[in-house]
């Protein structure tokens, strides 16, 4: 019997723990936000839920969101691709921090529109996943331009990223880092974990 319960409780832990087959999975009891195991960062499914804002409304906006029991939300990130500085030199092979097929970590919402939805350059928004209110439009990263006034953005459209003035209105989209566990599987490994606890009990008592 004890083998048994530790068996249960092991499976139950290994259902939450082992690696999951698809890349972006529903979470929270609405399903309203979406883990991406690749990058394990977590999205707000709606992308269209902070609406069209300013950069520095953007960034207020996200700041202060409270969302699915977190308060840590922010903009995509972005970083140069080259680990160094931006490069806003115009390239469609991912070579520089504006233009296509920019597809690498560094940059959260290419990463997110090229490798973990599948769309590809030029073709349009064809693949929105399990998101809900994709939408084909500029949408902002948190991330300043080298060009005064102006900040980073990407342009799910046709996926281009670049520059652009701060006070364009384009998209606030909201993502952190880190897992959201839906409800089920944290119920799962709270059984786990009890039916552990009971059986290393009844052991001790002999």
């Amino acid at each position: 019997m004890k083998t048994l319960k530790l068996a249960i409780a092991s499976l139950a832990l290994g259902a939450l723990l082992a690696p999951a087959e698809a890349s972006l999975l529903l979470r929270g009891g609405n399903n309203d936000m979406v883990y991406d195991t690749t990058t394990g960062l977590t999205w707000v499914r709606n992308a269209s839920l902070g609406g069209l804002r300013s950069w520095a409304d953007a960034k207020a906006w996200v700041e202060n969101l409270e969302f699915g029991g977190r308060n840590d939300w922010r903009l995509p990130g972005l970083t140069p691709v080259d680990g160094v500085a931006l490069n806003l030199d115009f390239s469609d092979d991912g070579s520089t921090d504006s233009g296509f097929n920019n597809s690498g970590l560094n940059s959260e919402l290419g990463f997110l529109f090229y490798s973990s939805l599948g769309n590809n350059a030029f073709d349009g928004l064809t693949e929105t996943g399990p998101f809900q209110n994709l939408a084909a439009y500029a949408y902002w990263t948190g991330t300043a331009s080298p060009y005064g006034g102006e900040a980073m953005h990407f342009f799910t459209a046709f996926g281009d990223q670049g520059s652009s003035s701060t006070d364009n209105l384009y998209y606030a989209w909201a993502v952190r880092v880190g897992d959201v566990p839906e409800p089920q599987s944290a119920a799962l490994a709270l059984a786990g974990l009890a039916a552990l606890s009971l059986a290393r009990r009844r052991r001790n008592r002999g």
